[in-house]
């Protein structure tokens, strides 16, 4: 499959409301060819705002596990805007909080067959309290600085479990111990898969 160049036909938009919308098409590879079925989600943007090693948590109910989990600040970016603004406006949205020179910690696609949808992912030390938190049951009904060690333990016990906030989690990590966090804004908006 490597060697055949793959043939996509025709997009066929099969479902579509102001959230996200799924796609069909046909992708001939020569020897076979195949229908996929695509859901089209749009870019998410997160913040992962760090002071002195406690990280900035928002706690959310999501439906699909149907229990509160911690996560990373962030949401969608609307169109037209710039990622680095949306996880900003995300942030001090859901916290009160707005962050500061904002830099890029890592973007990747969230799926490779079925899902089209994009995460970009920020980090700063610098922030400010724009207001004071509200609890909204709707969204956001708690914050936390938490120790960034205790992170990983949530991680392992299952209080944090979306990918955005634990792939933040762990290249944040991983860039921080070998000396590197400024090398994630030499990337700026490299991803992992430039395809």
């Amino acid at each position: 499959m490597g060697t055949v160049k793959a043939q996509k036909g025709e997009k066929i938009v099969e479902y579509q409301n102001k959230y996200f919308s799924v796609y069909s098409q046909e992708v001939n590879f020569g020897s076979f060819s195949k229908k996929y079925y695509v859901n089209q989600n749009g870019t998410k943007a997160c913040l992962l705002i760090d002071d002195h090693h406690s990280i900035l948590l928002a706690r959310q109910y999501r439906f699909l596990i149907d229990r509160p989990v911690w996560e990373i600040p962030g949401g969608k970016v609307e169109e037209g805007e710039d990622p680095a603004q949306s996880a900003v406006r995300e942030c001090e949205e859901e916290t009160g909080i707005q962050g500061l020179n904002v830099k890029p910690l890592i973007h990747y696609p969230q799926g490779l067959d079925c899902l089209s949808a994009h995460a970009r992912l920020f980090h700063t030390t610098e922030f400010k309290q724009m207001r004071e938190f509200k609890p909204d049951p709707a969204e956001v009904d708690m914050i936390k600085w938490i120790p960034f060690q205790d992170c990983m333990e949530m991680i392992r016990v299952g209080e944090i479990v979306d990918h955005f906030s634990i792939i933040s989690l762990l290249y944040y990590q991983y860039l921080g111990n070998a000396g590197q966090i400024s090398m994630a804004a030499e990337l700026k908006g490299k991803s992992l898969h430039d395809g």
